[in-house]
């Protein structure tokens, strides 16, 4: 089932005009209508460096936390002289000098996806490396702080896959959230002890696949929602922890896919209408 989550006009040329006929109930395009399944501009939803971009402006317009969102971030662009680079700089001494956790993530700004290119670090000659190895290439870096007190699956990292679908019709843009999902795990038990591991860090399905126990705890290491909570309904809990998946995680997951789509419904239409998915 779908619920809908989000709608939007956009302002500007090309509106639709209706010339379409029915037939029991059907809509038969024109010969001069197009149906695409491609959003113009989809890149700012499915690219890591646009989304964190429309979600850092979103949250200033709303005064939303993007902390809540998404880890601290910095995005280099411009090698070692970046600001963001002396800014990702001071909080790592900071880190450093406080005896705080001080552990990375490291992703390509470009042209990354199936967990390509992501690595972790606690080690800034690593990030510096990283940055002008990217460089050469005419990419940037994201740099993220990494979760070092992560919820954990029976010792193992998990992340939880949802769906959206997002549609526009003459200049309205809709977006509909799947109410089914699943969860990924790693094959491995979590911990900072090898950062190096991607097995034991990166969730992705293209990534583990290639482990000699995918498989092994979950068929193709996934879960329901539903098993899941049964997991979590055998933790131990205080009066400060709440592990209610479908009454605290699903409403907040929801609510920031709504949120993505009012971020950037304005760029995805395009300047010419038409249908697009």
């Amino acid at each position: 089932m779908m619920s809908e989550l989000s709608y939007g006009k956009r302002k500007g040329k090309g509106k639709f005009r209706e010339r379409m006929r029915h037939t029991r109930g059907l809509r038969v395009l024109e010969g001069w209508e197009s149906v695409h399944n491609h959003l113009p501009l989809n890149g700012l939803l499915g690219n890591k460096k646009a989304m964190y971009y429309m979600m850092r402006e979103y949250c200033l317009r709303t005064q939303k936390s993007l902390g809540e969102i998404v880890p601290l971030t910095f995005h280099i662009k411009r090698g070692l002289g970046d600001e963001q680079f002396t800014e990702f700089m001071g909080r790592f001494n900071q880190n450093r000098a406080g005896k705080r956790p001080n552990f990375w993530i490291m992703k390509p700004g470009e042209f990354s996806n199936r967990g390509q290119g992501i690595s972790c670090t606690s080690r800034a000659e690593e990030v510096r490396a990283r940055i002008n190895s990217l460089r050469r290439e005419g990419k940037s870096l994201i740099l993220q702080e990494y979760i070092t007190s992560p919820l954990l699956y029976h010792g193992r990292k998990f992340d939880i896959r949802t769906y959206m679908l997002v549609s526009t019709n003459g200049g309205s843009l809709r977006a509909y959230w799947y109410q089914d999902g699943y969860v990924r795990t790693s094959s491995y038990p979590w911990g900072l002890d090898d950062l190096q591991d991607s097995l034991v860090h990166l969730t992705n399905d293209a990534v583990q696949k290639h482990s000699p126990h995918y498989g092994r705890y979950e068929p193709a290491n996934k879960l329901t929602y539903s098993e899941l909570q049964r997991y979590l309904d055998t933790l131990p809990k205080t009066p400060k922890t709440k592990y209610s998946f479908q009454g605290e995680v699903y409403p907040r997951l929801k609510e920031i896919a709504g949120d993505a789509v009012r971020a950037s419904f304005q760029f995805l239409q395009g300047e010419g209408g038409g249908s697009n998915f």
